[in-house]
């Protein structure tokens, strides 16, 4: 991974960590960043894994909404943080969860 990349990726792992805690399972960097197939204006896509066993996607966008715009406006790049329960990260067949599963970076 490129030093810009990994400089965005260690501030949402380092930002998802300190608002989840002991609820946070991983951080997957998947996507065009994760293949190595990006141009300049590509966003970086994460995927935050919680231990829970549902979430409410919505609670908790708007739980990491402004780390997630500090990041972005840190590093003048888009990014695409999207939640996901454990269970449903590991068992969905949902095309983004098998291929986070199969080209993921977990940071």
């Amino acid at each position: 991974m490129d030093a810009r990349p990994r400089k965005v990726a260690d501030d949402v792992k380092q930002a998802m960590q300190s608002l989840y805690g002991h609820r946070l399972d991983r951080v997957v960097l998947f996507g065009s960043h994760a293949r190595g197939d990006y141009r300049a204006d590509s966003d970086i896509d994460f995927l935050v894994v919680l231990n829970d066993e549902r979430i409410s996607r919505l609670e908790e966008i708007n739980r990491f909404l402004s780390a997630q715009s500090e990041i972005s406006l840190k590093h003048d790049i888009t990014l695409s943080i999207l939640p996901v329960s454990r269970k449903k990260y590991i068992e969905s067949a949902m095309p983004v969860y098998y291929f986070a599963r199969m080209e993921g970076i977990t940071l």
